[in-house]
């Protein structure tokens, strides 16, 4: 964090994952409480349908935190350097929570550590920090599909049910072993608020079936 360590927590409210970070940078007061993308349909469980398949993340097992509090939906069969993938999930961002990274794709080439990342700025959803991919982000639950095609090399950002970004991937896939891997939650950046939070629940992972 560069002023001293973050104060990190995650707890679960039902099937709500709440991931919260104290930066210790300002001693402001903490913020008050506050359509599937036109690929595939993705589903839930072993069935296979339009060319998906899926798996649920439950929101109590196994989650990885860093530099904040959030999970991380690799292992379990989750990992993966080949293919094309989804992310799915319905997300919220309290007012007043910015400079933090709130869902990032990651595994990437050198030097870089990440595929995408999702930024939060003062109630702008970001891609990285430049363009923004939604103007006002604050106070409401939104659907996020992040779709993730290694061999193509391409990030796809859809936010209800909307396509908002389309980028190059950064990954190099397969061929040069990197391996890829979901993440949401609180992940402090430059000019980081002093109180950091997002909500989730409904996180599922997807594979486009061959």
């Amino acid at each position: 964090m560069g002023d001293g360590a973050a104060v990190a927590l995650r707890h679960y409210l039902g099937d709500v994952v709440v991931a919260q970070i104290r930066s210790g940078r300002r001693a402001t007061s903490p913020p008050s409480a506050g359509g599937t993308p036109p690929l595939r349909r993705p589903i839930c469980g072993v069935r296979r349908s339009r060319g998906w398949r899926g798996r649920r993340r439950q929101a109590g097992g196994g989650g990885e935190e860093e530099a904040g509090g959030g999970v991380g939906v690799g292992g379990e069969g989750n990992d993966y350097s080949s293919g094309v993938w989804q992310f799915e999930a319905f997300g919220y961002v309290p007012y007043g929570t910015s400079g933090v990274c709130i869902m990032q794709v990651f595994g990437s080439s050198p030097p870089q550590a990440t595929t995408l990342m999702l930024r939060v700025y003062n109630g702008t959803l970001s891609y990285y920090r430049a363009p923004i991919v939604v103007p006002n982000i604050y106070g409401r639950w939104f659907k996020l599909n992040v779709v993730h095609d290694v061999e193509g090399r391409r990030v796809e950002v859809y936010i209800d049910g909307v396509l908002k970004y389309e980028a190059a991937s950064r990954g190099r896939g397969e061929a040069e072993g990197t391996s890829h891997y979901f993440k949401c939650g609180v992940y402090a950046q430059n000019d980081a608020s002093y109180y950091m939070e997002s909500r989730w629940k409904k996180i599922r992972v997807l594979k486009k079936c061959q």
